[in-house]
């Protein structure tokens, strides 16, 4: 519980970074453009976003990746295999091996699909035990009501 808290609080520290960097560049391209700067000036105004941007998204891929690892370790799911080198990127900003995209989702879904088979068990298991209280409820009402059915 503790590592989705923390995870979720980083994972909107970031999106608003982006959402912040998104804000700033866009006024700073306008400002450009009213000044009648050339083409090429506001081009790199805007490139100048999309590094900010990606060392924003790497950061997202980082607090999933150490969230994801957490939940696959609790949950006893193998991990991805850190010598396959297709399941990985590097990051630009720190240099760190992160999770490429398909990997993320594989991982993702194999985390879903064991969450599911275990709350399936635990929804069997409910259904049982709720099958047997109702039985033994109507056996109770039957029983006293014999009891009071014999006793007149």
């Amino acid at each position: 519980m503790y590592s989705w808290l923390h995870y979720r609080r980083d994972l909107r520290r970031h999106l608003s970074q982006r959402r912040q960097i998104q804000k700033r560049y866009f006024t700073l391209a306008k400002q450009a453009e009213k000044e009648g700067k050339k083409t090429d000036e506001i081009f790199e105004i805007l490139g100048h976003r999309g590094q900010e941007i990606t060392s924003v998204d790497e950061q997202i891929r980082e607090a999933e990746t150490s969230y994801l690892y957490e939940v696959a370790y609790r949950l006893r799911i193998p991990v991805p295999d850190y010598s396959k080198n297709e399941l990985w990127t590097n990051s630009i900003r720190t240099h760190r091996r992160l999770l490429s995209e398909t990997a993320l989702a594989d991982f993702r879904a194999a985390i879903r699909k064991e969450q599911n088979e275990r709350w399936q068990l635990l929804e069997l298991r409910l259904k049982i035990v709720m099958g047997l209280a109702t039985a033994l409820t109507g056996v109770m009402g039957t029983l006293i009501g014999l009891i009071a059915f014999w006793r007149k």
